[in-house]
């Protein structure tokens, strides 16, 4: 049976947590808001404690907090084999200009591939943020090679709406598209 995120508890009650990131084999970590029997997760905790998916006794939900997630940007480490976190570098041919083109499907519920082009290697940021340009979740922050890349978006816990992306490069490129959550 799944379990929302936001319903978990954490013990010691002082626990913070960062985003839960669901494993997806060759898609990589995308972050979730739901946790599914026999898939992998990732999150980061502030200390040492358990993360409890619920309780059937009433005497444990005194020493027990719901969870305060943070993010503080970190992305889990490399997923096993070695891919990156749900980035896949479609052509590694050698692109003449920077470009960040519209997300496909558009609009779209809940996933959409969001391609951008690299000519030269550099640090990359791909971030999506709502229409009072509040943060929502960060795709990339790293180094990447030059090449074509694709990112795959999984806005599962985001309700419907209008919402940016934007591609900023250690070059100084900087580009900024609309997309649409529709449910």
């Amino acid at each position: 049976m799944p379990v929302a995120v936001n319903s978990l508890v954490g013990q010691p009650g002082t626990m913070i947590v960062s985003p839960f990131y669901g494993y997806y084999g060759p898609d990589g970590y995308h972050s979730t808001d739901t946790i599914y029997p026999g898939r992998g997760y990732w999150v980061k905790a502030s200390e040492i404690g358990r993360l409890i998916l619920g309780s059937s006794g009433g005497s444990m939900i005194a020493s027990v907090t719901r969870l305060r997630i943070v993010n503080d940007g970190e992305l889990p480490p490399p997923p096993p084999g070695g891919a990156s976190s749900g980035h896949t570098l479609l052509q590694h041919h050698h692109p003449q200009t920077f470009a960040l083109e519209q997300n496909y499907p558009e609009p779209f519920n809940p996933t959409t591939k969001i391609r951008y082009s690299l000519p030269k290697p550099g640090w990359v940021s791909l971030k999506i943020y709502d229409l009072l340009g509040r943060e929502v979740e960060t795709l990339v922050n790293e180094f990447q090679t030059e090449g074509m890349r694709e990112v795959i978006f999984y806005a599962n816990g985001l309700p419907s709406g209008i919402y940016f992306y934007s591609l900023s490069t250690s070059s100084g490129f900087y580009a900024v598209r609309k997309l649409v959550v529709l449910k």
